[in-house]
């Protein structure tokens, strides 16, 4: 059984309206979290039940943001960039534009963003971080796409700086950290020359317009957003480990606090805990006392990711070729394996990079062309009958 919580969907006649002219009064949208619960969670879960404004852990390699109301995804597509949009509950994803002769490909239509590498859904409103040679812009908008707003000229910065273009590294609750390069001439092996690009320096921006420009940013290796700390990574280690350390970035005051030695797989760390998967067991990590603990042996062969969630963790295989494992295991937090559920469609990739977003109700799934194309229901996991369900696409 489940039970949850979810706003009412604010886009619903918005999106139907199409794109239309720029509103002359912002509209931002609701700020409270979706949750739910259901009968096959168990254990206390070191992830806290947040979503909103967060760059998650496991999450980072696909551009999306997190809303009260749904997920908002940037999808490439015949060479043209967009916004799509998922509401919590819904089985269709939709451009961020209802108008049938839109091309999407110019300002005038909500969901057009070109080249944007970086979402975030932050005090209401969407947060878009697009950058080109010619062109590159922090903007704000309302919830359907309309009424944008240049918060920063992130190329006329650039340039006042000495460097020749920006790129966003991340945002994590209200926060945009980004990077400058120029471009350099360098020689190449046969002799002759190419054009190169140079990374100059970061920079942090506060997105509630309490920051005229942004500031030096003192610190680096700024990696992803726990809920209750930002993580960072850095090559020094302190307690004999071989692979560079964990470190809590305070994006307040720039401080960072050695947390553990990394474990040498990849998996989630905070100030207290690390759980990742190693020689077929899900372990953690006591950040305290740095020792290891098996929590649960799997009986699985060969290299898994483990996902962990506020509710559950999931463990699917990194492994390419022909005959990977195919399925997802989902455990809950008394370590406990709630269900197996086997990917059904093509994928060109590994498994576990099927994985691009999460919320309280489902795992969204990408397909090989990049789209937010699959799900799987939480609500379904434990009952006999959980499976990948497929999306209605545009």
């Amino acid at each position: 059984m489940k039970k949850y919580s979810l706003w009412a969907a604010v886009l619903a006649g918005v999106l139907l309206a199409g794109c239309q002219p720029k509103a002359p009064q912002s509209n931002p949208g609701p700020q409270t979290e979706p949750t739910a619960v259901y009968d096959w969670m168990a254990g206390e879960s070191p992830v806290p039940n947040r979503r909103l404004s967060i760059h998650r852990v496991g999450l980072q390699n696909y551009i999306h943001a997190v809303s009260a109301t749904g997920v908002y995804f940037r999808v490439v597509e015949d060479e043209k960039s967009y916004l799509m949009y998922m509401d919590n509950g819904s089985d269709e994803v939709i451009k961020l534009c209802g108008r049938p002769d839109c091309t999407h490909d110019n300002a005038d239509c909500n969901a057009y963003l070109p080249a944007c590498n970086g979402l975030s859904y932050y005090n209401g409103y969407l947060y878009a971080f697009y950058g080109m040679d010619t062109e590159s812009k922090l903007i704000r908008m309302d919830p359907d796409g309309n009424n944008r707003v240049e918060v920063l000229d992130v190329l006329a910065f650039a340039k006042e700086h000495g460097g020749d273009f920006a790129r966003c590294e991340l945002m994590t609750e209200g926060v945009l950290l980004l990077h400058t390069k120029r471009w350099v001439v360098v020689e190449n092996e046969f002799g002759g020359t190419t054009i190169s690009s140079e990374l100059m320096d970061y920079y942090i921006f506060r997105l509630d317009g309490s920051m005229e420009e942004p500031v030096l940013q003192r610190s680096s290796g700024v990696m992803y957003n726990c809920g209750n700390t930002v993580v960072s990574y850095s090559l020094e280690t302190k307690h004999g480990g071989q692979y560079g350390s964990y470190w809590s970035w305070n994006p307040e005051t720039e401080e960072q606090v050695y947390i553990a030695d990394h474990p040498g797989v990849p998996g989630y760390v905070d100030e207290n805990a690390g759980f990742y998967f190693r020689d077929g067991a899900i372990y953690r990590l006591d950040c305290k006392t740095h020792t290891e603990q098996v929590m649960v042996e799997t009986g699985l062969e060969g290299d898994y990711l483990l996902h962990s969630f506020p509710d559950c963790m999931v463990l699917s295989s990194r492994e390419a070729g022909e005959t990977p494992d195919r399925s997802f295991y989902f455990y809950n937090w008394n370590f406990e394996l709630v269900d197996t559920v086997e990917l059904t469609y093509d994928l060109n990739r590994a498994v576990s990079e099927a994985i691009i977003a999460e919320t309280a109700e489902r795992l969204i799934l990408q397909d090989s062309s990049n789209r937010p194309a699959y799900y799987i229901e939480k609500s379904e996991l434990g009952t006999g009958n959980a499976k990948v369900h497929t999306f209605v696409m545009p």
